[in-house]
C-alpha cells in the first residue's frame, strides 16, 4: 500500500490554496485541473455542486471523509457527471502511476471511488476521490463507504506508507508444489488507526493470498537462472540477496520475498530442491503395458502397483526407455480442443522437460479415452498434447 500523492500531476493537488476567490475563480487558480473537468460539464452542474466541492477544498480536503456529510446536506439537487468523456479526461492526470497503490501488482486501469459515487455523487468526478488502480483491486474493495464505516480503507492520497505490514512465514514443498505464504505483520505498526486501517484493507483485498500465488510464479521465472548459477545452499541466499539489492524499496512483496530467502537456510534450501525438482517416476513392478480403453485410472494404477492415488502420475520402466503420463480430468481445465489435440492447465509446478518421449494417456469419468497423445510445448502451467495417430490402434 504506497502513498501516490507526489505522483500525481500538481495541478490536481497544489501545494498551496487561497481562499478569498469566489468558488470558480478560486478552482481555475488552485485546482486548475477540476476546473477544466467542470467546465466541460458547465451546463450540467448545479450551483450547489460547484460550492459543495470547493467548501470542501477551501476547509483542507484531507478532512473531506468527516466533511463530506456535511456539505451534501446542504445541497438539493445533485447530478452525477462521471461517464466514459469524463473519465478520459481525467485519467490523464494520473499517468505517472506505474503500478496499483492498494496491491503492489498490477499496472492500474481503472479509477476507484474512494468514496462510491453511489452514496456520494457530490465526489463522483472530484479528483481527490478517484485512486489509479488495477480491476481486481477495485472489484474486491466494491463500494466500501469509509465515511460510514468505522475503520477507514487505507487512502493513497492521505495515509502513509508502510512497507513492513507484509512478511513471509512460510516457504515449502508439498508434493513436488512450491508453497508460499505470507502474514500480517502487526508490530510493524506504532498507531492502533493505521494498523487497523491496513488490516482491513489487506483483507477487502484478499493480499495475502494474492501475494503468495504470484510468488510462486515469480520463483517459477528464476528457475533456470538459479538452476544455471547456484550449485548449494548459499549460493541461492546470494542470488536473492544481488536482487534485492536491484528492487526499488516500493516492490515491497518481492523485497520480502528477496530478503527472506537470503536470510533463511530453510528457504534456500527449499528453493534450491525446487529448482531442481524433477518428476517422481515411479518404476512398474511387472512388464509395462498402456491403459486399455474405458479402464479407470486408479484400475491401471493398482496393476501398476502404485498405491497412491494422483491426478497426474508419472510411470516407467527401471531403464526409463518406456515413460507413460497418466492425467486423470480432476486436473483443472482438461479442455479438448478437438479429437487430436489437449490443452491442459497444471496447477502447481510440474517439469515436463523429461516428458517428451513420453506417452500421455487421457482419463474421464468413463475411463481412458483410448487415445494416445505425445508432448508436444508447455508455457504458463499449459501443457499441449497431440495424438499419436500411427500408435493410436495399438492402444488396449
Amino acid at each position: 500500500m504506497k502513498n501516490i500523492r507526489n505522483e500525481v500531476d500538481e495541478k490536481v493537488f497544489p501545494d498551496k490554496l487561497g481562499s478569498q476567490l469566489n468558488s470558480k475563480d478560486y478552482l481555475k487558480k488552485n485546482y486548475s485541473a477540476f476546473a477544466g473537468i467542470l467546465s466541460t460539464f458547465s451546463k450540467k452542474i448545479p450551483k450547489g455542486m460547484l460550492d459543495g466541492n470547493v467548501e470542501l477544498l477551501k476547509t483542507n480536503w484531507e478532512k473531506y471523509i468527516v466533511n463530506i456529510i456535511n456539505v451534501e446536506s446542504k445541497i438539493k439537487k445533485i447530478t452525477n457527471l462521471y461517464d466514459q468523456r469524463s473519465r478520459e479526461k481525467i485519467i490523464g492526470y494520473y499517468r505517472n502511476i506505474a503500478i496499483c497503490p492498494y496491491c503492489g501488482l498490477n499496472e492500474p486501469d481503472t479509477l476507484d471511488h474512494f468514496l462510491p459515487k453511489a452514496a456520494h455523487p457530490l465526489l463522483s468526478i472530484t479528483l481527490y476521490n478517484l485512486i489509479p488502480c488495477c480491476n481486481n483491486c477495485n472489484h474486491k474493495k466494491k463500494v466500501y463507504d469509509s465515511s460510514i464505516e468505522p475503520v477507514s480503507f487505507f487512502n493513497p492520497y492521505l495515509d502513509k506508507e508502510n512497507f513492513n505490514w507484509l512478511e513471509v512465514e512460510t516457504i515449502d514443498i508439498t508434493n513436488q508444489y512450491l508453497n508460499i505464504s505470507y502474514i500480517f505483520n502487526e508490530s510493524a505498526f506504532d498507531s492502533e488507526r493505521q494498523r487497523e486501517v491496513f488490516k482491513l484493507t489487506c483483507e477487502k483485498l484478499d493480499l495475502l493470498s494474492r501475494y503468495a500465488c504470484r510468488s510462486i510464479e515469480f520463483i517459477l521465472n528464476q528457475k533456470k537462472n538459479i538452476q544455471k548459477f547456484c550449485t548449494k545452499q548459499t549460493e541461492v541466499g546470494n542470488y536473492f540477496e544481488i536482487m534485492l539489492k536491484q528492487l526499488p524499496q516500493d516492490d515491497f512483496w518481492k523485497t520480502q520475498l528477496c530478503n527472506y530467502i537470503s536470510e533463511s537456510e530453510t528457504a534456500q534450501e527449499v528453493i534450491l530442491k525446487y529448482c531442481n525438482i524433477s518428476n517422481r517416476w515411479i518404476s512398474f513392478e511387472n512388464h509395462a503395458r498402456a491403459p486399455k480403453c474405458n479402464e479407470s485410472l486408479r484400475a491401471y494404477l493398482n496393476y501398476a502397483c502404485v498405491d497412491e492415488y494422483k491426478n497426474i502420475c508419472f510411470l516407467s520402466d527401471g531403464e526409463f526407455k518406456q515413460k507413460i503420463v497418466c492425467i486423470s480430468d480432476e486436473v483443472e481445465n482438461v479442455t479438448l480442443a478437438d479429437e487430436n489435440n489437449f490443452s491442459v492447465f497444471v496447477s502447481g509446478v510440474i517439469d515436463f522437460s523429461d516428458c517428451i518421449d513420453a506417452d500421455f494417456y487421457i482419463f474421464n469419468s468413463h475411463g481412458c479415452t483410448g487415445i494416445r497423445y505425445k508432448y508436444i510445448g508447455c508455457e504458463h502451467g499449459v501443457i499441449v498434447l497431440k495424438k499419436d495417430a500411427q500408435r493410436t490402434s495399438e492402444v488396449g
